[in-house]
């Protein structure tokens, strides 16, 4: 309970701002510890990591939309559940909220933009050709449909370096 709901509809720009921020904090560093480059998932949903990330957005002259502030503030309020999980636990547990198939489209849109660009500007199109020859709107296309049906496809599943045992939560 933060005294009270919003009335007003968030606009685009804030769910852009919280894709970015989402993708950053969690997505992109989850996926990064399969490859060691990440210290702890519970790291991930640090203030400090929200904080980065709130810079980088602050450097290109934008203002933080409240929404951020809302978010990091409803995280802060879980952070001793986060002590009782493992981090594979809380990846599951991220990625099942984010799976539920209850975020605003104009969310799941934001969260697709920022997974695509990042998929096409590492170094996953060396590791799956396909890449080469598909078009950004089609892996988009599948990203929106894992968000919304609140699947991972195989595929998808390897692109964001998930492990094989990588388990969703049923959120009903």
């Amino acid at each position: 309970d933060f005294k009270g709901m919003r009335l007003d509809q968030w606009q685009e720009r804030d769910y852009q701002q919280l894709a970015e921020i989402l993708y950053v904090t969690v997505l992109h560093n989850l996926s990064s510890q399969s490859d060691n480059k990440s210290a702890n998932i519970s790291q991930t949903f640090s203030t400090q990591s929200f904080i980065e990330a709130e810079n980088e957005i602050i450097k290109r002259g934008e203002k933080i939309s409240p929404l951020i502030s809302e978010v990091r503030k409803a995280l802060l309020s879980l952070n001793e559940y986060f002590n009782l999980l493992d981090d594979k636990e809380i990846a599951e547990v991220a990625f099942s909220a984010l799976l539920s198939g209850r975020l605003s489209p104009t969310l799941v849109n934001s969260i697709a933009d920022n997974v695509v660009n990042a998929i096409y500007s590492s170094s996953l199109p060396n590791e799956y050709p396909i890449l080469k020859i598909t078009p950004k709107g089609i892996i988009k296309t599948l990203v929106k449909k894992s968000l919304q049906k609140g699947d991972i496809p195989d595929q998808l599943k390897g692109m964001l370096k998930l492990p094989d045992d990588f388990k969703l939560l049923k959120i009903e």
